[in-house]
Parts: C-alpha cells; structure tokens; sequence
C-alpha cells in the first residue's frame, strides 16, 4: 500500500469519499451536507473538485493521486516530469494555511528533516509553494505500511522482529538527536516499514511536526503538554521546560512494549485518564502479557520506560547497543563507528562487541533475581523495625534499674510483633506498586539494603561500645535502660538516613 509519509496522524485512504467546503477548504464525510464551520453547502465529491490535481508544482511534480489526509495537511503522490520517478508531496490545508502558527510548524517540520541524515529519517526533497500560495514539502514516496497497521493486523510481534525494528528507530533518532532535535512524539504510527530492494525491513522515522530544537524558541507554551499520552515520558506529561532527549529513549521502549506484549503501555479512552495512569503507575509487567518474552529483553525495556530519566540508557545508541545483546542475529553497532560530524547520521555495521552474550545472560539474572531479594529484603526489614521497637519499650520498662515483670515482657514482645506487621505491610504496598518492574525492584532493593546495612553497623559498633561502659560502672542496671534507649533511636535514626539518601541518589 502506498505511503501516508508526512501525514502528522494516519492518514484517511477514503478521501475520494469526503466532501469539500468550498469556504474553509475542509473536507467533511460524505452524508454532510453542510460544512459544519461555516455552512456553507458542501461539494458531492472532494476528488472531483480537487484543485490540485493534474497540477504541475514548480515546474517538475504533477499531482496524479490524493493519497490521504491528516490534520495539518494533505497527501499526493505526484511524477516527476523529466523522469520516471514518484514522489510524495505533503500540502497544509487550505484552513491551516491562513494559521500563522500552523505555517510555521509546516516549514519548521521541513527545516528539522532537512537536517537530519539517517536512512531511516524520511528525507525531505523539495519545499515549494502551490499556485495558490500554500506551503508543500516533497518527499521520496515510500512502500510498505506503517507499524501501528502492521500491528493492527497481527496483534504483537515476537522479539526477533521487534528488537531490529526498535534498534533502527534507535539509530534514526540518534541522528536527530545529534543535529540537537528531539522527536517528542515517537508511536507506531509515525513509524514507517519500507521494504527494501533486498527484501529487508527498513524503518523510517515520519513526522517532526511537534520536535523540539536546541537553541530554538519554543512554539508550544511552557507547561502544554506534547506529544501521545499512551506513549509519552512522565516528564512530557508533566509538561516540564526540561524535556531532553531521553524522552524520546522512553518513547522507543513505549513502542517496543507495544511491540512485544501487542498492548500499549497505558490505555483509555479519555486523554486525561491517560496522563494520570502514566504519572501514578507502572505499566503492566511484559512477561505476565507474553510470556515468550526473554527476562533480560524485559528488564530492558523497563529500564528504558523508567520513570526517573536518569535511569533510562544515556542516548539512543546506547540503547542499541542494549537491544543488540538479544538480537545475537543482527548487526551490532559499536560506539567509536558513529561520527555525525564525519557526515552522516547512519552507524557502521560490525559484529557484536566481545562478552556481549555474558552480559545478556548477567541482566536475566539481574532481573530474575530481583524479586526473590526484595522479599528477603523486605522480611529483613520488619525484622529491623521489630527490634527497634522492641528496644524501645524494653528500654522505657528498665529506665529505673527495676525488673521487667512478666506483663511487661509480654507487651515487648506484642509491640515488636505488631511493629513487624505494620513494617512489612507498608513495604508490601510499597513493593505492590513497582512489583512489575524488575528496575524498579532493583531500586527499591537499593533502598532498603542500604537501610539494613548500614543500621546493622551502628547496631554493632553502638552495642560494643555500651558493652564497654557497662562493664566500667557500676551503675549497670540503671545505664541498661537508657542504652537499649539510644540503640533504639539511633537504629531508626540511621534506617531512615540510609533510605532517604537512597531516593536522592534516583
């Protein structure tokens, strides 16, 4: 099927069927009879009043087929004159074009694409005006389809073609991203697979239509919120000034976990529920979708859908270099072969860097391993949170020098207990809420081993220290209360230090 290549969402292969206000330009289904806008009577066929078509552009193109529209413009396919070739042209609609700020968005779009040199970034060919004076880009007219139809048709994809397809997304945004422009809006459907003449898939990056540029002014207000909620970062949703480049990293394993699992990381009907899903939860854990899925490839595209940018891989080859691990059938890009100031945003190919199976094996039990230590983790700190409290009473029964009575020995002992329960339910809901995320897990691990050890030091090195002054003064009973006391506090005091520095580090 023939390309929808500039269209800013999927474009309607049915525009023979619509119908054109002859007013605003629009074009409407066919059971409208008045324009909606201006009511103004609509044509019967928008094909046949078409303007353009038969059309020669700039001396070189003639228009010989709509081939769709989106919102911003509409797509033909036009023949080159001189020779026997076909492009696609892309024109802002006739409404849009009295837009200052859509005009805008229309030559920056062609301006971004000019810059970026990638075999797969659509190239951009020609800019020029139309008789009636509207913006038009022209593009090399791709075969194939688009991965949000490719999707559509078969539902999910098993990893060996998924990761090949997300490693040339990579190295199409690696591209972008070292000419200083960040897609912000990556999703299937402006994902293009082209069959090559060698029978390859070939993946092109479509639509920079809202991509940011470093060192330019922002059009979109600060704090608007940019992009496709189902598969934006948390930072675009939170309309934040600092976007960068691993927002688009997270978009990448937004549509690998679409990919993969055959559902999109977050969904709904309403815009706004979207946002808030993709701001308070984690997505589902890919295995429990598709269990087919290998555990590292999952804890990889956690990794790079972390809500923390920080702790998503660096850049977008980074990330190729990532995915290769479990593509042991591709090509491996190594990181010294890309050079965007030697003239090109394409990598070299070579062969997969040495250890590269070690390491995959490593991040499958990374990630398998995960869980079993936080539930380790998480006993070992009730375990903790029993013995503070415990301390703690003990302590405030013996200040006096006095003996516990049974009474007061069974109420220890209940407080302990129930300190254990109240810890280890809080960290259960806790756990309950990053539990799909094996880099999650692992954080929270982080968190809680850091607490453990560093508590058991104190522990320890406190615990020598009262030994020491009990067996010089004679006042042990009394000093016995006030030491269970301080050991009580500065347990709690250094748990709670180690998790906080812990979350300062994410």
């Amino acid at each position: 099927m023939a390309a929808e290549a500039l269209a800013d969402d999927t474009l309607a292969t049915g525009a023979l069927h619509l119908r054109r206000c002859r007013t605003c330009g629009e074009e409407f289904p066919s059971d409208y009879r008045v324009c909606p806008r201006d009511g103004t009577p609509l044509g019967v066929d928008a094909s046949r009043e078409d303007p353009m078509m038969g059309i020669v552009l700039a001396g070189t193109y003639r228009v010989v087929r709509n081939l769709g529209r989106g919102g911003m413009g509409r797509l033909y396919e036009a023949q080159h004159t001189r020779l026997d070739r076909h492009f696609a042209i892309k024109v802002l609609h006739e409404a849009q074009s009295r837009s200052r700020d859509a005009v805008r968005r229309f030559d920056r779009e062609a301006r971004v694409l000019s810059r970026i040199r990638s075999d797969h970034v659509l190239d951009v060919i020609d800019v020029l005006r139309t008789p009636d004076d509207r913006a038009a880009i022209v593009t090399a007219r791709l075969e194939g389809e688009d991965l949000k139809a490719r999707l559509d048709r078969v539902g999910k994809l098993p990893a060996a073609e998924a990761v090949p397809i997300a490693r040339q997304i990579c190295r199409g945004l690696a591209a972008a991203h070292s000419e200083g422009i960040i897609h912000r809006d990556l999703k299937p459907s402006n994902l293009f697979l082209e069959t090559g003449a060698d029978g390859r898939v070939v993946v092109k990056v479509l639509d920079f239509g809202v991509a940011k540029l470093n060192g330019e002014e922002e059009l979109t207000r600060t704090g608007a919120v940019v992009g496709t909620p189902a598969y934006m970062a948390p930072e675009q949703a939170r309309g934040s000034a600092k976007v960068d480049t691993r927002a688009d990293i997270y978009a990448v394993g937004a549509v690998l976990y679409r990919m993969l699992t055959g559902r999109a990381p977050y969904s709904g009907d309403e815009p706004a529920a979207l946002l808030a899903s993709l701001l308070h939860e984690v997505p589902k854990r890919p295995r429990a979708l598709e269990p087919s899925i290998p555990i590292g490839l999952e804890a990889l595209v956690q990794r790079t859908m972390a809500r923390n940018p920080s702790d998503r891989p660096g850049d977008a080859l980074e990330l190729e270099r990532e995915l290769a691990l479990f593509d042991p059938g591709g090509e491996s890009v190594a990181p010294s072969t890309w050079e965007p100031s030697m003239g090109g945003g394409e990598v070299s190919t070579l062969i997969l860097p040495r250890g590269s199976v070690d390491r995959a094996r490593a991040l499958a039990k990374q990630a398998a391993r995960a869980r079993p230590f936080a539930v380790l983790l998480g006993a070992a700190s009730a375990l903790w949170a029993a013995c503070v409290a415990g301390l703690f009473v003990t302590g405030l029964q013996t200040l006096g020098g006095a003996a516990r009575t049974p009474v007061e020995v069974s109420a220890a002992w209940l407080l302990a207990a129930a300190a254990a329960i109240g810890a280890l339910s809080a960290l259960t809901r806790w756990l309950s809420r990053h539990w799909s995320s094996a880099p999650e897990v692992l954080r929270v691990n982080r968190v809680l081993s850091r607490a453990v050890f560093a508590s058991t030091i104190v522990y320890g090195g406190w615990e020598l220290a009262v030994r020491g002054l009990e067996a010089l003064t004679a006042e042990s009973a009394a000093l016995h209360g006030w030491a269970l006391l301080s050991r009580a506090a500065l347990l709690a005091l250094v748990a709670g230090l180690a998790g906080w520095s812990a979350q300062r580090r994410r």
